[in-house]
């Protein structure tokens, strides 16, 4: 049988199946949403833990999601793959009652500030791997700034390529200081422009 491995670590955690939904309908997510979530706990492991609001209900202890529903049916789909799911890691956050839950739940999904391209791609720009269509962010399209930063990535690799190795200067030589350069590099689907600074 096949296992998901942990990679964060709480001093909490629970059986995915004592999770309860709470947020209903407040959220719409895609086939593919779950997917991108399936993709990244099979590469990732389990590397954030469960938001959950415990509390006694009907002379019963509850455990209510307020963060990582789309996680719990990322975890329900991949049971029906054939995986094994270990305790999920889980941090317990309070709420004095249902209201109260609720805008916890509304705060942890609230995004307060906008992203802006430009940080995102300086962001990701170093870390290869990364496919920025598989996040959803909002109002970013995510997929044409992906396909910039590639076009970026490889502009700046093949000016790599160009530049001469640097030798190191003898004890006599002077250290020569370094100069930088923009580098200005067009999306052609989208037509915007990307400038990133080289120290030569």
């Amino acid at each position: 049988m096949k296992t998901i491995s942990v990679t964060c670590h709480t001093e909490h955690s629970l059986d995915y199946r004592e999770l309860r939904d709470f947020q209903g309908d407040l959220k719409t997510r895609t086939v593919d949403d779950i997917h991108h979530v399936m993709d990244s706990i099979r590469t990732h492991g389990f590397s954030f833990p469960v938001y959950v609001w415990k509390h006694i209900e009907a002379d019963a202890v509850v455990y209510d999601i307020i963060d990582g529903h789309g996680r719990l049916e990322a975890i329900q789909a991949l049971v029906k793959e054939g995986y094994e799911i270990p305790p999920v890691p889980v941090v317990f956050i309070e709420a004095s009652d249902r209201n109260d839950a609720a805008e916890r739940l509304l705060q942890v999904n609230t995004v307060s500030s906008p992203f802006s391209e430009t940080g995102l791609q300086d962001l990701v720009l170093d870390i290869p791997d990364v496919t920025l269509s598989n996040f959803t962010l909002p109002q970013i399209d995510t997929k044409s700034l992906g396909d910039s930063i590639a076009l970026l990535r490889n502009a700046l690799t093949q000016i790599d390529e160009m530049t001469p190795e640097k030798e190191t200067p003898s004890k006599k030589e002077k250290t020569k200081t370094s100069k930088t350069q923009e580098i200005v590099v067009q999306c052609t689907g989208c037509g915007k422009s990307f400038t990133h600074i080289v120290q030569s």
